[in-house]
């Protein structure tokens, strides 16, 4: 209890003993002479004088005394394997059993959810907003018998799954050489990549360990009928949000992993498949656990335990995520929900206490803030009452290592809240951080309202690994990219690469392009500048003269059918393709005059139907040889311009015919251009030069 200028119940109690002993020295017979009495009184008004003294945390000195009093105490070492001097190290950890999908504490359950995390400074303001209100709205679903955590934890990253679809690739690769679909060339080129990659994947899971972070939300019941409809609900609700947010829930040998993870990164969740799911839980806990007045060492590691004892008036979006972007920490939100009218009956007297000092208040900066805290409560009330906002009191505890305690400081100081080092309270902080409904400092406790809380959206990272992808580079963490993957924010597979002369554009479009090759993408690059031909020729791909037609000829009016419809879409590939034409026409035809140039694209259209190939034909069933070629263009020319009746259509087929013969039969560029395509492109690696 804090009164007028931080003075607390405890100064007040501390004074009072004080003038009291005071009172007795003066009164004291003991003490015959006046002048002892005085020198007596003087220390003793110094003692308590210095008992005010704030020292660790900002506390007066007498409460750290009572503090250290109180931490030796406790018992200090706690230890896996029964050791001489230790205490068991379960004694510290609430959970009892894994089970079934629940985490078992007797008395009641947890059932916990993996949140992936997103690229949130990307999101425009507008979807910022949709993302919190989903977040908002699984918190909502919380009841008044339940509670929550928010933690963030680091794990070793696993390669496993790459390794496996690296070995995958590579297997379909071998298969396509038997089926006869691509040579033994090919595919032996391709396997250094293979190899590679490989080796790189395997030197971040044996030698390079990464550690990458996983954030969870876990929910707490004594009924785990009632548990399970919670943690089923919330995940329903954020995977369909408008921004949506992959949830998971975890089960057994999962949430053995997370749980094991809350107390060091060191650890190998191989082991779980050499052990019987009854030792579980006894695989998750520490080794041991040593207490030191400001310290805690967790098997050989130290930590610093702070919880934060007060909170900014004002935050932006996503407010947590700079304490959990910390690295070696681990960080914990724990949200109890307060029952409707128990939230009204708290900001009812929160309200009238604000009136209350607002009547005794002069300055006008002090009045403001007051009245801008009141209107805030007021409208909490009015949203609580209808149903908008529910109400939370929240706990945020930090264990970090030793070797970062400076940069958890900075950062809190740095965004305006306060904390607490729990001198002497390295136990209660402990507990308080374990993966459980426990919570030894509920005297820090704020009142949150749900939007304020998820709002705090701590789910933000920059990675970038797509199941299946291949190893690109580095930002937080390894990136991992399957440019043919799609979801609502990657509709489509066009990429560009932008950077300065000499910056590397060339390089990184050549590993890009290696990679897909490898993945048996099909490739085919048009290079003026010859500058693919090496790498064309190391993966035995087919490099094309389009200068001449020693290797084929192309024809311009071969429908290719669009990605769109190779995908399954819905795109009219031959009505897509005239578009193309006329680009293409654009550029082949330069100099043409509008009139004529329209005139040409209604015959080409026209030519086509003569072919019997319209918007509705199947083209996956036509032969090279079904589809138009120049000759028949110059020829449907030649007899629109003799059955022209006036000098304006006669002028436009005219300019069409002087261009049109150049690529008809005894046209200078007819070898190329004029006839059925016949240049086959089997190899996977296509490159067109001139």
């Amino acid at each position: 209890m804090k009164y007028i200028r931080g003075i607390t119940l405890g100064d007040i109690i501390l004074g009072v003993i004080g003038v009291a002993v005071l009172a007795l020295i003066l009164l004291s017979t003991g003490i015959t002479s006046t002048l002892n009495k005085i020198y007596v009184g003087a220390v003793w008004v110094a003692f308590v004088v210095c008992m005010y003294i704030r020292v660790a945390d900002g506390q007066a000195l007498y409460t750290t005394l009572f503090l250290l009093i109180k931490f030796f105490a406790y018992r200090k070492h706690y230890s896996k394997h029964n050791k001489r001097k230790t205490v068991p190290v379960s004694t510290l950890i609430p959970y009892v059993n894994i089970r079934d999908g629940f985490i078992d504490y007797e008395n009641y359950y947890a059932a916990a959810i993996e949140i992936r995390p997103i690229e949130f400074w990307l999101l425009n303001e507008e979807k910022q907003e949709a993302v919190i209100h989903t977040v908002a709205n699984a918190l909502k679903l919380v009841t008044s018998t339940q509670s929550v955590t928010i933690t963030k934890t680091a794990m070793p990253m696993a390669m496993d799954e790459y390794i496996y679809a690296e070995d995958r690739k590579y297997d379909e690769v071998l298969e396509r050489v038997t089926d006869g679909e691509m040579t033994k060339e090919e595919a032996e080129a391709r396997s250094y990549i293979f190899e590679a990659r490989l080796a790189k994947l395997r030197d971040f899971q044996n030698t390079n360990k990464i550690y990458k972070d996983h954030f969870f939300i876990v929910v707490y019941d004594t009924d785990r009928e009632s548990l399970s409809i919670t943690a089923e609900s919330m995940i329903n609700t954020l995977m369909r949000g408008m921004v949506p947010l992959y949830a998971t829930r975890l089960r057994d040998t999962e949430l053995a992993i997370f749980l094991k993870s809350n107390y060091g990164q060191e650890f190998n969740q191989e082991e779980l498949a050499l052990i019987p799911m009854k030792e579980y839980t006894k695989w998750t806990m520490p080794d041991t656990v040593d207490f030191k007045a400001g310290r805690t060492v967790v098997d050989g590691e130290e930590f610093r335990n702070f919880t934060v004892t007060d909170y900014p008036l004002n935050v932006a979006n996503a407010w947590a995520y700079p304490f959990f972007s910390l690295s070696n920490s681990k960080v914990i939100m724990n949200l109890r929900p307060v029952a409707n009218d128990r939230a009204e009956r708290q900001l009812d007297r929160a309200v009238s206490e604000l009136e209350g000092r607002l009547s005794g208040i002069f300055k006008s900066s002090k009045k403001v803030e007051i009245q801008t805290q009141l209107q805030t409560l007021r409208e909490l009330i009015s949203d609580i009452k209808i149903g908008n906002e529910y109400l939370f009191n929240v706990n945020m505890h930090i264990m970090a290592s030793e070797s970062v305690k400076k940069e958890v400081r900075g950062m809190l100081k740095q965004y305006g809240f306060k904390y607490s080092e729990l001198f002497g309270r390295q136990v209660e902080g402990f507990v308080s951080s374990n993966i459980s409904r426990i919570d030894k400092n509920t005297q820090y406790e704020r009142g949150i309202q749900t939007s304020t809380l998820a709002a705090s959206f701590p789910f933000v990272a920059n990675t970038l690994q797509d199941p299946g992808g291949f190893f690109l580079g580095w930002n937080s963490y390894p990136v991992f990219v399957d440019f043919f993957q799609r979801n609502n924010e990657r509709v489509n597979s066009n990429m560009i690469i932008i950077g300065k002369s000499g910056s590397g554009k060339s390089y990184a479009t050549k590993v890009l392009l290696s990679n897909l090759a490898a993945d048996n993408a099909r490739i085919f690059i048009v290079d003026p500048e010859d500058e693919y031909t090496v790498l064309a020729k190391n993966l035995h791909g087919k490099s094309i003269d389009v200068g001449s037609s020693a290797q084929g000829i192309l024809n311009p009016f071969h429908v290719m059918t669009s990605l769109d419809a190779d995908e399954g879409g819905s795109g009219d590939s031959f009505l897509q393709y005239l578009q193309f034409l006329e680009e293409f026409f654009r550029i082949i035809f330069e100099g043409m005059s509008p009139d004529a140039f329209e005139t040409l694209n209604m015959m080409v259209t026209e030519v086509y139907k003569r072919k019997n190939i319209t918007p509705k034909t199947d083209l996956s069933k036509l032969k090279p040889e079904d589809f138009p070629i120049f000759d028949d263009l110059y020829a449907l020319v030649e007899e629109k311009l003799n059955a022209a009746t006036d000098d304006y259509q006669h002028r436009n087929l005219q300019i069409i015919q002087n261009y049109v013969q150049k690529f008809a039969s005894g046209g200078r560029n007819s070898n190329l251009w004029n006839g059925p395509t016949s240049i086959e492109t089997k190899e996977n690696f296509v490159l067109s030069f001139k």
